[in-house]
């Protein structure tokens, strides 16, 4: 795979100071119902019932609120400089695309959680010219920072580019300047946006859930979630059952030992009592065969 960062642009861009970080972490795994789904930073990505790019257009105020676009989204200010720092703790390779940007590869770690710095070396700061890209390849255990300058208004998907991956959930959107992104689409959206929604029975106003509000997201498509180790209730309740089970057979087994017991003269006398039953019955079956011979 070839080293992006060693590769130099024609065009020079100076590495800008970040003044924003986001750490993301890409992991897989099985969920609370069984399924096998991808995570950036322990949400899987779905699909918003109303295009954040809708919601950021007709919120108003509420436009500013992260948690209007749900879980998977990350609010960026205009013209910040943000640093995204993907860690794959994955054992595969992901191939991650930016939309609206090119980034800066200013930082690559072949393992991120080592102390080695050959293996993790420190971010240089103040590089001439850091190779750009849109998309860039993260291997297993390995992490990059990308940076970014949130100078283009709009709603952007960060995503793996393996398209069952993004199926899987392996995606978050970028929420960037939402008040310039109303400033700007004043009579510049088309009408055919909406006629689409329409067309397709999608609400065309509202926060990701459709509601007109920063909070109220009810309604909206989330999870599965990953799952919680340790013990939890029903496992509780179940181990519980069982030694209250094993305590009650042993108390049991106990009372019925300490119990009375039989004489020697009793079991002797039950004994001689099965011989003679077992006896009768077979006089009876012999004394039937004779009668049905007759």
């Amino acid at each position: 795979m070839t080293n992006d960062t060693a590769l130099v642009p024609l065009v020079a861009i100076p590495q800008p100071v970040a003044s924003q970080r986001v750490e993301l972490e890409v992991a897989f795994q099985t969920m609370n119902d069984g399924t096998n789904h991808a995570t950036l930073d322990g949400y899987v990505y779905n699909s918003p019932i109303v295009p954040a790019i809708i919601s950021a257009l007709t919120l108003g105020d509420n436009a500013t609120s992260q948690n209007a676009y749900g879980p998977y989204s990350i609010m960026l200010n205009h013209l910040d400089v943000v640093d995204i720092v993907v860690n794959n703790s994955d054992k595969g390779s992901h191939p991650f695309h930016l939309h609206g940007h090119q980034f800066q590869i200013v930082h690559r770690a072949e393992q991120y959680e080592s102390t080695d710095p050959t293996l993790n070396p420190p971010l240089i700061e103040g590089q001439a010219n850091p190779m750009r890209r849109d998309t860039i390849t993260i291997p297993g255990s390995s992490s990059v920072t990308l940076r970014v300058v949130a100078d283009n208004p709009g709603a952007w998907l960060f995503h793996c580019h393996i398209e069952w991956h993004l199926e899987a959930g392996l995606a978050v959107q970028f929420i960037e300047a939402p008040l310039q992104i109303q400033e700007r689409a004043v009579g510049r959206v088309p009408s055919f946006l909406y006629e689409q929604c329409a067309a397709l029975g999608v609400p065309q106003s509202g926060n990701a859930a459709g509601h007109a509000s920063a909070t109220d997201l009810s309604g909206l498509p989330l999870g599965p979630w990953p799952q919680t180790l340790g013990w939890q209730p029903k496992g509780i309740a179940a181990i519980t059952g069982c030694v209250l089970t094993a305590v009650i057979g042993m108390i049991t087994v106990g009372w019925y030992m300490m119990g009375p017991k039989d004489s020697e003269e009793e079991i002797e006398q039950e004994v001689i009592r099965r011989i003679e039953a077992k006896r009768d019955r077979k006089r009876f079956g012999m004394f039937k065969k004779t009668t049905d011979s007759s």
